[in-house]
């Protein structure tokens, strides 16, 4: 038992030095957390292009939009996520679709 306890310990000791920077806002969170955190950022980032980008309309809030034109939306947003390095070694798109 001590010996899987420990290990477990220095494992999660390693991942926490492991923390580039960009990916720090995950470091304290279970991975389905991340994944809606995710989302509500995208969906945030939609309120705010709404309100302080000038009514610009996009994702949800376009209101004659197709369903292929959100899914463009979230796809362009998780491509510049992944692109700024931004997401944990960890992240399994699949996953993150499950909660989108």
């Amino acid at each position: 038992g001590g010996s899987s306890s420990s290990s477990s310990a220095a494992k999660v000791l390693q991942q926490r030095q492991a923390v580039s920077p960009l990916t720090a806002w995950a470091a304290s969170m279970q991975p389905a957390e991340r994944y809606e955190w995710l989302a509500n950022c995208y969906e945030l980032r939609c309120d705010d292009d709404y309100v302080l980008g000038g009514c610009y309309l996009h994702g949800p809030y376009n209101p004659d939009g197709t369903l292929d034109d959100l899914l463009r939306d979230v796809f362009e947003f998780c491509l510049l996520a992944a692109r700024r390095r931004i997401l944990p070694p960890t992240w399994r798109w699949r996953d993150f679709l499950r909660v989108a």
